[in-house]
């Protein structure tokens, strides 16, 4: 079980990390607003020649092969009430990195929600 748990962590690090990456390329983009859907061709282009996109592309792989790997060990209920980290991770990352705001809301609905899926997987 610890060894289920090690790799439901390390897939959903990689994939919160790969989420930073990905927001903080869209962010950077020269396209504001909603002027990409004027131009999804060169909104596509601008995103993916920035390398920021392609980390957390790859960020996500590797996200992706670890859960692969935990699915092929485990019931799927299982390692994907493991993966409800993934919310609290992409919270606090979020409010570090890219200076999003936590408040007791935020919180406190993370937290229900994590412990809805851990109730699901239980019941």
């Amino acid at each position: 079980m610890i060894k289920l748990v090690v790799l439901v962590l390390i897939a959903e690090i990689f994939t919160a990390l790969g989420q930073l990456f990905l927001k903080k390329g869209v962010d950077s983009s020269s396209f504001n607003g909603k002027e990409h859907l004027n131009d999804p061709a060169g909104f596509a282009w601008d995103i993916l020649s920035k390398p920021v996109i392609w980390v957390g592309v790859v960020l996500m792989a590797t996200g992706l092969v670890s859960w692969l790997v935990a699915l092929g060990r485990a019931d799927l209920n299982l390692v994907f009430t493991l993966g409800s980290l993934q919310y609290l991770l992409i919270m606090i990352l979020a409010h570090f990195y890219l200076g999003e705001k936590i408040n007791i809301l935020k919180l406190t609905g993370t937290l229900l929600v994590m412990a809805g899926m851990i109730l699901a997987a239980a019941g």
